[in-house]
């Protein structure tokens, strides 16, 4: 009989590992996070390369518009900044206390497969002040007692807050 050891050799998947979560506040001083990358091909005599699923390309840096705010990432040093845009109608109308999750799809490939890898930013909301407050009717009977006079309305761009009026007497 003839008995020889053999290997057997299968290109693993490649992988993404590093900074893969942040966390930014809706109004706050600094909107923008950032982290870095590891992509890893894992097999010997292979590299990775990889893009963010859909984003534009220019150079080594590929950018994407999310909803709450854009993230780019340079695979010449794989860092990766997302800047949260304030002025975005989205954004401001998260609430006090309330997240949003926003995923980017980074796809890594090592020449031979494809993974994809999420880079996920929580947008956390602040509390907006109302930005007006109306009555329907401008006139009161006099005189007339318990009379609806119209109703309030409140416009404030946190689309879940709650509002308590208070009305006072003036004389």
């Amino acid at each position: 009989w003839f008995k020889e050891s053999f290997v057997i050799n299968s290109n693993q998947l490649p992988t993404i590992t590093g900074d893969l979560t942040a966390t930014v506040t809706e109004d706050a001083g600094i909107s923008t996070v950032s982290g870095t990358i590891v992509p890893a091909a894992n097999d010997e005599g292979q590299s990775a390369s990889y893009t963010v699923k859909g984003a534009t390309e220019i150079g080594t840096v590929g950018s994407k518009a999310g909803t709450y705010g854009a993230l780019t990432l340079d695979s010449s040093n794989d860092e990766w900044v997302y800047l949260l845009d304030n002025s975005d109608a989205d954004t401001q109308a998260l609430a006090l206390n309330e997240t949003a999750t926003e995923s980017f799809a980074v796809v890594v490939n090592d020449g031979l497969n494809t993974q994809e890898q999420s880079i996920s930013i929580h947008v956390q909301g602040a509390n907006d002040a109302p930005t007006a407050l109306a009555l329907s009717a401008a006139t009161v009977d006099e005189n007339v007692p318990q009379a609806v006079i119209g109703s309030i309305s409140v416009a404030d761009v946190d689309a879940k807050d709650n509002y308590t009026i208070s009305l006072s007497r003036i004389d």
